[in-house]
């Protein structure tokens, strides 16, 4: 009887470990079976376009962050720009993904200028930045600073560079992470308005431009303007007119018929008669 017992144990112990790894096994294969979809390709659509194409394609959520630096809230003027994981990537579906945006100006101007666009002569910064000014589109995103060796002693650096901006989410990598070189370009230089200052360069001067990064202007304080010279004001001058006299006839000079000096035959009382005839 005890020995049909052990036997029995033995046999329920061993079921019991095939039907867990039946379940385990069974759990595995769910896991492999999830289906792996391609990522759709977000870039260049606004994000609520972007948003529907994800869900469609993946049945997830979009995460999404502004690409830039500046690390700011996104509007319906914006685009996508990059996302993680790549356009195509098979991935698996109800799986999280990730994108950048920038506005689309914004995305249009460095699409554009792949490098720094040279800066018109004598441009104001405040023309610069302005309407129809040529870094107008990503103003957001200018630092407008003084020229090294050109900021008055009131001018001060910006507080808020300090370091490089580099976001904490747990991302790797996450673009809107700020390189320390883009960060050095700025560093330590002061802080200028846009209003009554000359721009003299940007940085980076050469080299490809990392879309959506910050962009510095580099000004000077514009010159105060020469003194007018005092304009002459224009006078009127009156015109006098002579009278014609008439000498009324007799050609003779002096002496000659007519007498008189003056050609004679002039009536003016008390005239002596060999001056007026």
């Amino acid at each position: 009887m005890t020995s049909t017992m052990h036997r029995a144990a033995r046999a329920l112990a061993v079921a019991a470990l095939l039907l867990s790894a039946a379940l385990v096994a069974g759990c595995g294969d769910d896991e492999t079976k999830v289906p792996r979809l391609a990522m759709p390709d977000l870039v260049g659509k606004s994000i609520g376009d972007a948003e529907t194409q994800t869900y469609d394609a993946l049945h997830t959520s979009l995460i999404y962050y502004d690409l830039s630096p500046a690390n700011r809230a996104s509007a319906n003027d914006w685009v996508i720009v990059a996302t993680s994981p790549e356009a195509g990537k098979r991935t698996p579906k109800f799986e999280k993904v990730y994108a950048w945006a920038l506005k689309k100006s914004e995305y249009d101007w460095f699409r554009k200028n792949p490098s720094m666009p040279k800066l018109p002569n004598g441009a104001s910064a405040a023309k610069l930045l302005g309407k129809g000014g040529l870094l107008e589109p990503v103003a957001d995103l200018v630092k407008v600073r003084y020229q090294p060796g050109k900021a008055p002693k009131k001018a001060e650096a910006d507080p808020a560079d300090t370091a490089a901006f580099v976001p904490d989410r747990g991302l790797h990598p996450d673009l809107s992470a700020e390189p320390v070189a883009e960060f050095g370009l700025r560093n330590g230089l002061r802080v200028a308005p846009t209003r009554g200052t000359v721009a003299v360069g940007a940085l980076p001067p050469t080299g490809a431009l990392r879309i959506g990064q910050f962009l510095v202007l580099l000004v000077v304080e514009k010159p105060p303007a020469k003194p007018k010279k005092p304009e002459t004001p224009d006078f009127d001058v009156p015109v006098i007119e002579t009278p014609d006299i008439d000498t009324g006839g007799g050609s003779g000079g002096s002496g000659g018929p007519g007498g008189g000096m003056l050609g004679g035959g002039i009536d003016i009382p008390g005239c002596p008669k060999q001056i007026c005839g």
